[in-house]
């Protein structure tokens, strides 16, 4: 009997109803796994990387990931609420139906994204790519 070995593109962790509130994270890497439902209120992600990782549902108010990667993530329906996401990179993101209410996203990337439905309220924009982004039905204020 021969024993196959899983290739790491296949494994895939699931985080389901967590509460990181207040957690300080630094140099984690959240590649390809899912976080649903998770509350992340006030958390600082240093360094973090979240590419092609699940946030469905997650609660994301106050929380500080400056300069964390979140490509190609799906972060449908997640709520961002004066969260510091300074120079984010959220380039081929599907971010559909999620809002982003007074938070400080000058510099951050949204290249490609999927952004139909989301909405942006009282952000700091200065500096924001929305290049190529998908804005059906976007809204900005």
């Amino acid at each position: 009997m021969s024993v196959r070995p899983i290739p790491a593109h296949e494994i895939r962790v699931r985080i389901e109803k967590r509460d990181l509130s207040a957690a300080v994270i630094v140099d984690w890497d959240f590649s390809d796994v899912e976080l649903c439902d998770v509350h992340a209120q006030r958390t600082r992600f240093v360094r973090c990387t979240f590419r092609r990782a699940v946030l469905v549902n997650g609660d994301f108010d106050r929380t500080s990931a400056p300069e964390c990667d979140f490509r190609e993530a799906v972060l449908i329906s997640a709520s961002f609420y004066e969260a510091d996401l300074r120079g984010a990179r959220f380039d081929g993101a599907n971010l559909a139906r999620s809002e982003f209410l007074d938070c400080d996203l000058r510099g951050a990337s949204f290249a490609n994204a999927d952004l139909r439905g989301a909405m942006f309220a009282d952000c700091e924009i200065e500096g924001v790519s929305l290049e190529g982004a998908q804005r059906k039905a976007f809204s900005i204020d």
